[in-house]
């Protein structure tokens, strides 16, 4: 998945289904883009500090493939997500990083230059994109 820096968090919408994330970039690479970010199965979502302009500096998908390098990220991910502590007195952490671990579910994590921190888990992440005029 590509990183989405310097483009901006436009759009969260949120149903049954999962999760729509509307990024945008502002032209400055000649054509303006829209990509959704879609995470299906949504399992947990939280996020915090939105602000006026959500800058990314990067996306992450945390998955199965990913798990020998980022460990850590999937549990600071995972405890974010629960807004459980870090001591996990009730292994809600653990269940979660197992999860992903077996490949059951994915972790979208939003890192921001400025604004929003996001954290999606669901059982699946795809991106939509399109130029935009």
């Amino acid at each position: 998945m590509r990183s989405f820096h310097d483009h901006f968090l436009t759009g969260l919408a949120v149903d049954e289904t999962g999760v729509v994330l509307t990024v945008e970039s502002d032209g400055r690479w000649k054509v303006k883009e829209r990509h959704r970010i879609i995470v299906q199965g949504i399992v947990r979502l939280r996020s915090d500090n939105f602000q006026q302009g959500n800058i990314i500096d990067s996306v992450v998908c945390h998955d199965t493939r990913s798990a020998k390098n980022d460990g850590d990220d999937i549990r600071a991910c995972a405890q974010f997500a629960l807004g459980e502590p870090e001591s996990d007195p009730h292994g809600a952490i653990s269940q979660i990083v197992d999860r992903i671990l077996t490949g059951d579910l994915m972790a979208l994590e939003v890192i921001p230059s400025y604004g929003v921190y996001l954290v999606a888990i669901g059982r699946a992440v795809t991106v939509e994109s399109d130029s935009m005029a």
